[in-house]
């Protein structure tokens, strides 16, 4: 962003322009402006402001002329290809930040309907492959010299071992289930949060630190903990206040190497995001209406399952 000064030099350029094109209707609009900067103490913009008032446009060309001119002797001179650059970086990374947050509730919604499953239906079939994989093994002992069957009770072990680990650590976390107003919440503090936090942003010297602020607060919302993520929000509005990194950098060279990594940076999320949307797991999740009837009608399903191969495993009479 353009400093006060360059702000106000710029103002009073479009000031003389207007006055010149005869242009006045807007004038006194532009002088207020010009008395509210004036409150930092500086005469010369309240006097022009005065004049723009009293409709002495002559006088208030000749100080805006005499303000220009001392400006510009103690003004060093900036690229003009620096604001663009800056505004160009400052879209993209609004630009990355909306789409870090759509891409955060991407993983939510995954994370959350998972958990639910793991938690919900995982011990149903976590012993539907146990009995499997017990049958597989069974077969593979009657069959020593069956290699097929040798591995398919292999594979049907290593599957049993590792959903029963999944199962385990889903029933170990805590699910929150929040409403539709809460979940709005979250979503509205969590946007706000990761764009002043995000480590791709902020000032290079507290990058590390905000990639841990940056995590908590990813983790705290895929796992719907709204407590968390308003305290974290908080903490980085009133406490931590990162700078933003484009606004440090004063060569062209160097903004055109950060804007040219932010580009980089949003092409890599949108590819992000349409991996998750195709993904198997959002595909599903999609075509879901109803969660609870989803989850009931697999339950029953799951337990239909589960008693004909218990039927099966108990011995004929």
């Amino acid at each position: 962003m353009p400093s006060d000064t360059d702000s106000t030099v710029q103002r009073l350029k479009l000031v003389k322009n207007m006055i010149q094109l005869g242009e006045t209707s807007s004038l006194g609009e532009q002088a207020s402006r010009l008395r509210e900067t004036a409150q930092g103490g500086n005469g010369d913009l309240d006097q022009i402001a005065t004049a723009l008032s009293e409709e002495r446009y002559s006088d208030a060309v000749s100080h805006i002329d005499d303000f220009l001119q001392s400006e510009a002797a103690v003004q060093k001179y900036v690229d003009p290809r620096l604001s663009a650059l800056r505004l160009e970086a400052e879209s993209l990374e609004e630009r990355i930040s909306e789409l870090e947050s759509e891409k955060a509730e991407i993983e939510r919604e995954i994370h959350e309907f998972n958990l639910r499953h793991e938690q919900e239906l995982g011990p149903i079939l976590e012993e539907i492959l146990e009995i499997q994989a017990e049958q597989k093994r069974r077969q593979a002992e009657e069959n020593p010299e069956d290699d097929q069957a040798q591995t398919e009770a292999d594979r049907a072990e290593e599957e049993y071992e590792q959903y029963s680990r999944a199962v385990e650590e889903a029933q170990e976390e805590e699910r929150i289930d929040l409403t539709e107003e809460e979940k709005e919440k979250l979503n509205k503090l969590h946007r706000q949060a990761s764009k002043k936090c995000h480590p791709d942003m902020v000032e290079e010297d507290r990058q590390e630190e905000a990639e841990e602020v940056f995590v908590e607060l990813q983790d705290a919302y895929e796992r719907n903990d709204l407590d968390k993520v308003e305290r974290i929000a908080e903490r980085v509005e009133t406490g931590l206040a990162f700078g933003r990194r484009t606004q440090e950098i004063d060569e062209v060279e160097k903004l055109e190497t950060e804007v040219e990594r932010l580009r980089k940076r949003a092409e890599e999320l949108e590819a992000e995001i349409e991996a998750l949307r195709t993904s198997d797991a959002y595909q599903k999740l999609s075509e879901v209406e109803d969660l609870d009837e989803y989850f009931e009608r697999r339950k029953e399903r799951l337990e239909d399952e589960l008693e004909r191969l218990r039927q099966e495993e108990q011995p004929s009479s």
